[in-house]
């Protein structure tokens, strides 16, 4: 663990001066928790995490998939935005996965609930890690997916067909992450377009051929954003 919370200071470019400030502690207590001279409390460990943010399951298990969480995807989806899916009693996990790698599983056996509700998601989580995301989409082989769902809010913010009041600037820097990325070959997501030529540009550019136009998307996530609106809180 001591090893990992030193990868990770590393990995975001902190000294250790900096991160003992974001932590609240002298530098020689963070050089002694790096060096394992020091032993990690759950309060350290999980501020630890918070500062870096990756989960808990990185400083115990070195991977940021845990190897004994259940598929708790709808709860997950529901806490990050896509909030009208039904949860299974009983399934809801005890502690979130980071909403980078809730998105990626979302897109990897999508079904059309889920995927037209994921704008909301973006919307919703404003601060989403792109390289984080770029890493779990490689890793579930969603690559193209994730980029073209970025591309969907995008284009759902710049026509005006959301018009929400979340800061939408981190879909530029999501944008940005995914740059370089050429689609190898067409993807319908289960869901095919009897006519792909009427399909928005971001499907035509990422090769997605997925059936449902930007009106569509628009319906659900303004649906899914007035729920979030009206909550109390």
């Amino acid at each position: 663990m001591a090893e990992r919370a030193a990868r990770l200071r590393q990995y975001r470019s902190l000294s250790q001066a900096e991160a003992a400030g974001a932590l609240g502690v002298a530098q020689s207590t963070l050089s002694e928790i790096e060096s394992g001279r020091i032993g990690l409390s759950l309060e350290r460990a999980l501020a630890i995490c918070d500062l870096y943010r990756v989960p808990i399951s990185y400083l115990v298990h070195g991977s940021v998939f845990s190897p004994e969480a259940p598929p708790c995807l709808a709860a997950e989806l529901a806490y990050y935005g896509v909030s009208d899916l039904a949860v299974e009693r009983g399934r809801v996990p005890a502690a979130f996965r980071r909403p980078e790698e809730v998105l990626a599983l979302a897109l990897q056996s999508p079904a059309p609930r889920i995927v037209e509700g994921l704008p909301a998601l973006l919307f919703r989580t404003p601060e989403l890690d792109p390289p984080l995301l770029r890493g779990f989409a490689r890793s579930l082989e969603v690559e193209v997916r994730v980029a073209w769902i970025i591309d969907i809010a995008s284009a759902l913010e710049r026509t005006g067909l959301v018009p929400h009041p979340w800061p939408v600037r981190t879909l530029t820097r999501l944008r940005e992450g995914f740059s370089g990325l050429v689609p190898a070959r067409d993807d319908d997501l289960g869901v095919p377009a009897l006519d792909p030529a009427g399909l928005p540009p971001a499907s035509r550019r990422w090769r997605i051929l997925y059936d449902q136009d930007l009106a569509g998307f628009a319906g659900r996530t303004n649906r899914l954003l007035e729920v979030t609106r009206a909550e109390p809180g």
